[in-house]
Parts: structure tokens; sequence; C-alpha cells
């Protein structure tokens, strides 16, 4: 369809890149929309051009990446017990640990359109920036983060083990060393990033019984203390002997124990809020009776009742197993494959391949008889499609799994040659992927050339543009007519869910009218009125929220904001003004990003040759419009 140089660029790619990303898409499939779709996927293969002839490629933390994700990709058409075998050995070594990790979440669609996909991608790795180097990874995540569970949990999601995550969250979250970041990644959900903040030993199951005082209005501060009241008093009752269930009866408010006692099917971490895990798992007695704690249901009083540990690899194998055929990892049976491939390929064996397997097995066996090198003739066993395997391969395969063999039993002859030629058909088979199904080898060269991209794009821009601080500057002085405050009004806003509280702070205002917020907020947050926000800022008067509802002028004023009432005090009108560089760094380092890459894509244009195929063009254009 179009080369950049001598690289093609094929119809089928370009249609299948255009697919993939407007699935779903009503208002892709125009004449105009492809037209544009092709300005940016040649703007693409430019910088994956460069990349290569930089040689980046043949860098070998990106092969190591690109061998990994292909390792991963041809899963779903190759699937056999070697694989199932390593999925549960790598389950289980995750199973004995406990990771404690916090994440930034950019959702997006799995089958989101470009330009969105390309805007959570640009926003995640801008955060990704960041996080690099700023020390609070907590604080990036209420900023950024679009998990919901955010707002409680500042990003930290506590510990949790192997398959309570998404494969590629969990791997992520196990390939990251303790205080490392990783580099943003995908799934089902939308981009990611991961912070890891502890690596413990897991501790398996427990079981508990508790006892609950809910709180149905976490934002009532009154509702608050009233359960911290009583989940004191019925520890005071426990400390003073009454009986456990009965007390469970009485004044547990989770219904649907407190008749059995309070008793909790047996959790492990990563099930159950992580205080009421914690509380748990630090009660070491049977019996044992913890202090009142909080959780965002409520207050909780735990008694452990069993401590069962992790179990054994041979108990958790077939638990393990299970829980992979219904896992991502795995989508297809090695036995079912094996049966296709022999339909598909075609594999033929040779009548004496047997008693040849047999002989010499008996004749070679490695580390004891140093005189065989060499299998000369390489006597022909079978064949598959038009390859042949013989006793040179054969030799090659039982070097490689003699040592993994060790003390087993499938050392025999006839274990080894059946699983040679097993063996022999799934690497046949992984050699034809890309020919046999073009999806595989456009998401391989797919994933290698987005690899490629990254690693240009991070020199070129991103990091340029975080790192260059002259450029910076220089871009920024360039175009400070761009960064204009609008008029904006300096005030103090007081909000709060209580109605009663606002009013009495505008009534006390007006009496003290030179009282600072400082001063307010020790007077009003001093009698424990911890639902009261003050804070003080510059808002500029085409802000709706609230130059909708008030004067743009000085004043004390009341409104309601998202079901707040909010007390706002102008102390200043401020003219139109310049925005300093400190102040929107993030937003200029988002446009010197913007422009570098503008800049960059034109400097590959100036050095890179592109020539589009018009009867090509056409005919896709024909193809994928309406």
């Amino acid at each position: 369809m179009f080369t950049v140089e001598d690289r093609k660029v094929t119809s089928e790619e370009f249609t299948f890149e255009y697919k993939k990303n407007n699935i779903n898409n009503e208002e892709a499939y125009t004449k105009k929309d492809v037209d544009n779709y092709l300005n940016l996927f040649i703007n693409f293969k430019l910088k994956v051009h460069e990349a290569f002839q930089r040689k980046m490629d043949t860098i070998s933390l990106l092969n190591r990446e690109f061998n990994s994700y292909k390792n991963q990709l041809k899963k779903p058409y190759l699937s056999n017990d070697e694989f199932n075998q390593s999925m549960i050995e790598e389950a289980w070594e995750r199973y004995q640990k406990e990771v404690r990790a916090s994440h930034i979440l950019i959702r997006v669609d799995e089958h989101a359109d470009p330009i969105d996909t390309l805007k959570a991608w640009e926003t995640i790795h801008s955060i990704y920036q960041k996080a690099l180097q700023e020390n609070d990874f907590n604080d990036l995540a209420m900023r950024y983060s679009q998990d919901p569970s955010v707002k409680i949990n500042q990003g930290d999601l506590g510990y949790f083990t192997s398959m309570q995550m998404v494969y590629p969250f969990e791997s992520a979250a196990f390939h990251t060393p303790v205080g490392g970041i990783s580099k943003p990644f995908r799934t089902n959900f939308g981009y990611h990033i991961i912070k890891v903040n502890d690596v413990r030993p897991a501790r398996g199951k427990i079981e508990v019984s508790h006892i609950m005082a809910r709180i149905n209005n976490p934002s009532d501060s009154l509702v608050q203390q009233q359960a911290k009241n009583k989940i004191f008093e019925i520890a005071e009752r426990l400390e003073a002997g009454y009986d456990w269930d009965e007390v469970c009866k009485l004044y547990s408010e989770d219904f649907g124990t407190r008749n059995k006692g309070g008793r909790l099917p047996a959790f492990t971490v990563g099930t159950m809020p992580p205080t009421f895990v914690e509380a748990s798992f630090a009660l070491s007695a049977q019996g044992q009776i913890s202090d009142p704690f909080e959780t965002p249901f409520g207050w909780h009083i735990v008694r452990l009742e069993k401590v069962y540990g992790l179990g054994t690899y041979n108990e958790m194998k077939p638990v393990i197993a299970s829980r992979i055929e219904r896992d991502q990892r795995s989508e297809l049976s090695e036995r079912a494959l094996i049966k296709k491939l022999i339909r598909e390929n075609g594999f033929e064996e040779h009548p004496s391949a047997s008693k040849e397997a047999e002989k010499f097995v008996s004749d070679y066996l490695p580390g004891r008889m140093e005189g065989i090198h060499n299998v000369g003739g390489n006597i022909a066993l079978f064949t598959i499609g038009t390859e042949v395997y013989g006793l040179k391969q054969f030799k090659s395969f039982i070097d490689q799994e003699w040592k993994k063999r060790a003390n087993r039993e499938d050392r025999n002859w006839d274990v080894l040659y059946s699983d040679f030629k097993e063996f022999s058909i799934i690497k046949y088979e992984e050699g034809k992927l890309s020919e046999k199904y073009p999806e595989y080898k456009l998401l391989l060269q797919e994933y290698r050339e987005g690899i490629l991209l990254f690693e240009i794009m991070n020199s070129e821009v991103w990091s340029k543009a975080s790192s260059d601080s002259i450029g910076l500057k220089a871009y920024y002085n360039q175009n400070r007519d761009k960064y204009i405050w609008n008029e904006r009004a300096e005030m103090d806003i007081f909000s709060s869910e209580d109605a009663d509280l606002i009013k009495k702070i505008e009534e006390y205002i007006k009496n003290n009218p030179k009282s600072t917020k400082e001063r307010v907020d020790s007077v009003f947050n001093g009698e424990g009125n911890v639902s009261l926000q003050i804070e003080n800022k510059k808002v500029e008067k085409e802000d709706e929220d609230y130059f909708k509802k008030i004067p743009f002028e000085k004043g004390i004023y009341l409104i309601e904001i998202a079901d707040k009432y909010v007390l706002v005090r102008i102390n200043d009108i401020l003219s139109k003004d310049r925005k300093k560089l400190e102040e929107i760094k993030g937003k200029v380092i988002a446009d010197y990003q913007a422009y570098l890459d503008l800049k960059f894509i034109e400097e590959l244009k100036n050095k890179y040759t592109v020539q589009i195929n018009k009867k090509a063009l056409k005919n896709v254009q024909k193809d994928l419009s309406h």
C-alpha cells in the first residue's frame, strides 16, 4: 500500500490495524477517516523505520521483552502439557508470596477507537514519567487514577497473591522489584502503572468470626462516632466475660452471620478489606479476640477460629490446574491440538522408526557413553510436512530432556520418543504460525514495532521534554501568549454537607470580616467538624461552577455545588495575566512534547521517501468506506 524507503506496508496490514482500532465505531469507515488514519499510520511507520535504522531492534532488553510477548501470544494458538505445567509452577511460585502494590489506571475500552487509545497511552506515559521523578506515588494516583476505589485507598490495593488479579496485572506486580515502578501495560480495563510497596511470604488461609457495627453513611461524622462507640461497648462486654455467640446475636449488624456466631468462610489476602485481613492474621491463638478496628463498611471485632496455612504443592496443584483451565493463561488442550496438527500438517512415521528409536536410547545414554557425539547418517524417523526428523534431532532432544527427567519414570525409550514426536509437531507448528495465521503475524509485528516506537519516542520526545529544561523554557518563552490567565477571583471556599455548619461560618465571617481562613479552620474544625473542607484558590471568570451562581465581585456568597453547601468569600479580583512556567509546567511539558513530536515527524519526512500505491489505496478506501 505504501513504502517508507524500502520497507513495505501491505494493504492487509493497514486494513487489519484499521479494523482492529475501529470495532463498533460507526462514525469510522468513511473515505475521510481512512485518509486520516493513513496519515497517522505513515507517521507511525516513519518512526519505526528510524528506530530500525538506529539498530534499536538489536537492544537485548527489547528483544527479551518481545520474546516474552511472543511466548504469551502463541499460547492461544498452542497449548501443551509443558506449557500447562509451567503455568502451574509459576502460579505455585507466586502463591508463596504476597505483594502489596499501588496502581494508577487510565481507563480505555479494549476496542476503543485509535484517538482514545492514543490519548490514554500518552496520558499513562506522562504519568509514568512523573512517577519516575516524584516520590509520592499515591498522590499521583489521587490526582490521575480513574480507578473508582482510589478515593478510598489512594491507589494502594493492599496485599494480594496469585490469581487474584488479571494475569497481565499480576505478572507486572510480581516482576517489579520492591520500590520499583512498572512500565505502562494494558489490560482489558485500560492502561496501568504499578508501584510495588512490599513483598512478604504468603500466610495462606484463615477463618475468623466477627461482630460488626455497620456505618451506613460514611460521610456522616455522627454515624461514624456512634458505630465506634457501639463497637467499644461490645468489646468491654466481651472483656467482662460475656458469651461471644450471645453478644454477636444481640449486637452484630452483619445480619447474614449474626445467628452463626459471626462465622465467616476462610479467606486469603486480597479477598477482604486490607485492615480486616491484617487484624485477622495478627491473631495467633485459636479463640483470641482482636481490638476493635475500622474498615470501609464499619467497625469490627474478630475472633480467630482456624489457620489453614498455604497447603503443599501436591494439595494445591489440582486447584491451580483447575483455575488455569478457566484462566486466560490457557485456551487449548495439547492433546486436541496434537491430533489437529497431525491432520493439518501431515505426519508420517517411517515403519522402522520405533525400533530405531528404542535401539538408539539403549545405546546412547547421555553422560555415560562419551564416545557417541554424532549420529551417522541421521536415520529418518518421521516427516512433518516436507521436513524430515531423524536420530540427530532425537539425540538433541534427549540431551535437552535428560537432566530434567532425573529420577523420573519418563526416561525410558518409548516415553522419550513419544514426547519427541509431540515436541516436533508443536515446534513445526510454531514455525508455521505466521504463515497459517495472518493475525498472529500482524500482532507480532505490531508488538515489535510498538516496542520500537516507545523506545524512539522516549528518546526523541517524552524524556527530552521532561529533562530538557533549557528547551522547555525556550519553548515557553516563544509561546508565552498562549498561556494567559483570564480574569480571576482569589477566594476562600468553605464546604460541607452540613448546612447549619456553613451558616454558622457565614455568620462568623460577617461578624469578623478580617478573619483568615486559618482562623475559621481553627474555630470550626477545632470543634471536631471533620466534614468541613477549606481551601483558597484562584478561579477564572469562565468557571460556571461558581460564576453561573454568584457575581464576579468581592463579597460573601452561599451556594450549593455537587450536593455540598459552599460558602465563597471573594477577597480580590485579578486582571488578565500571563501564566508563569512553574504554575503550568505540566501543561507546557505536554505542549512541548506535541511540538517535538511534530518536529520529529517533519524531520523524518524530509529524511525518508514515502511512496503510496494509489491503486492499492483506492481499493482499500473502497473496501473500508461505507
